[in-house]
């Protein structure tokens, strides 16, 4: 701006420390150049911002050459053609390969020149798409084989880079664009890859009324375990804690009388391992874990019902339902396994609790007669968003089979929180504000209150 129509061009130049700070600027005809410094070699880095940044001889050449710029003639001329042989070509800036459209995703691409015949014949491949979740603002890697963490999965662009050790673990040393690299531990050449297995022995030591103690087995090379917690036996599940080095934890955040589910998985490189199946543990309650293994067989004129012992439990209550919904109490039992006769209908369910003289469990998870196993939960739907008029934002999805109703949740401060729960196939959502924009995903329960995967996300403004 301060040589208006004139073809001008420049470079700025530091040392280390700002030693020495250069500014070599020039039109078609004149040529100036800028060096500050020192006799003695001594750095200017903490004088000031100005000096550290080497912006002090870029003021002082544009101040000279304010002075000398009406003394140029105004045909100064232009400079010479790009000579031939010359192409411009775009790179990724990671790699200085052929950009792809994650480079471009990530904003790493930049239009650079070669000789011909020099420029870049590869694509990047630095710039990888993965799958992670964020626990207190880290993240570690996630396969698809973890969908029973139910945490909320996210996919991003990630750097590839060779494992490097940083000059004494010293922080100040890692890349600019470290927060951009794949997650994986720093300092080793050979990464493990081994896939832990899921934690054994894991159990609800005991419960008071504000307190739940929780302790698993070790698992062998470990670095480290992630609690999850959540009131619903099939999710969602979300970090009680941080990373725990330690393989027992007291979940402290309980409220008296209160069921939760908690799953444990090792981590390992930065990367959650295979979960626990879930447990149960109500605080305060009677310190016993719900049933589980539940089957329900039909046999010629009565349904085989049996379920797996629980520890310190006195008795069992069993319970059934004849459309999946509306559940009765069947029997009280000091074993484990019971013969219905006079079950009718083919839509036949039942759960189980079990108890001891302090109180009972949450129900077991239901099934269904004749599958043996939980029934599967229902298949996520398939959202889309439209705008519904002023500060209104319409969802709609087709309905899902098997589903009786359906949670709306809504994306707040990078926190999911449940908005509605709704019987119909669509939801308006209303006094929003035009200016921001809102994110959406639903998920489909079925009569045992079990939980589909989350939806695809949908976002927009009102």
């Amino acid at each position: 701006y301060h040589f208006p129509g004139r073809q001008i061009a420049g470079k700025t130049g530091t040392t280390d420390e700002t030693t020495d700070s250069w500014f070599i600027g020039y039109t078609p005809s004149v040529t100036l150049g800028i060096w500050i410094g020192y006799d003695i070699p001594y750095g200017m880095s903490g004088l000031s911002s100005t000096d550290a940044s080497g912006l002090r001889s870029l003021n002082l050449w544009s101040q000279i050459m304010d002075r000398l710029y009406p003394a140029i003639a105004a045909n100064d001329g232009s400079f010479p053609p790009m000579p031939g042989g010359i192409v411009q070509k775009e790179v990724c800036t990671k790699s200085g390969d052929i950009p792809t459209d994650l480079c471009r995703a990530l904003g790493t691409v930049k239009t650079d020149y070669f000789i011909a015949g020099t420029e870049p014949k590869e694509a990047c491949d630095v710039m990888v798409k993965a799958k992670y979740v964020e626990i207190n603002g880290k993240k570690y890697l996630v396969s698809d084989k973890l969908a029973g963490l139910n945490l909320e999965v996210k996919e991003g662009i990630f750097i590839k880079r060779e494992p490097y050790t940083l000059p004494n673990g010293d922080e100040r040393y890692k890349p600019k664009d470290a927060n951009l690299e794949l997650p994986k531990e720093y300092g080793k050449d050979n990464p493990d890859t081994t896939v832990l297995p899921a934690p054994t022995g894991f159990q609800a030591a005991s419960s008071t009324d504000k307190s739940i103690a929780l302790r698993w087995n070790p698992v062998d090379k470990a670095e480290g375990y992630l609690l999850l917690r959540s009131q619903m036996p099939t999710g969602p599940f979300s970090p009680v804690t941080d990373i725990l080095k330690s393989t027992e934890y007291t979940d402290q955040t309980v409220q008296t009388g209160t069921a939760y589910y908690y799953q444990v998985a090792a981590v390992l490189n930065q990367s959650v391992q295979t979960p626990s199946a879930p447990i149960q543990a109500t605080a305060g309650g009677s310190g016993l874990t719900a049933p589980t293994e539940l089957s329900a067989t039909i046999l010629p004129g009565s349904i085989s019902v049996a379920w797996k012992p629980v520890a310190g439990a006195v008795e069992y209550v069993l319970y059934r339902s004849e459309d999946g919904k509306i559940y009765e109490e069947l029997a009280t039992l000091k074993g484990t396994s019971y013969q219905d006769a006079t079950a009718g209908g083919e839509n036949v369910w039942y759960k189980v609790t079990a108890k001891n003289s302090s109180g009972a469990t949450a129900t077991s998870i239901p099934v269904k007669a004749g599958s043996g196993t939980v029934a599967s939960p229902p298949a996520a739907p398939v959202v889309t968003l439209t705008p519904a008029g002023t500060g209104k934002l319409q969802l709609s999805w087709s309905p899902i089979t098997g589903a009786v109703s359906y949670k709306v949740e809504r994306k707040t401060d990078l926190v999911w929180e449940e908005l509605v729960e709704v019987k119909s196939a669509s939801f308006t959502d209303v006094n929003l504000d035009a200016n921001q924009s809102y994110s959406y995903r639903v998920r489909a329960l079925d009569a045992t209150g079990q939980s589909s995967e989350p939806s695809n996300v949908v976002s927009g403004k009102p």
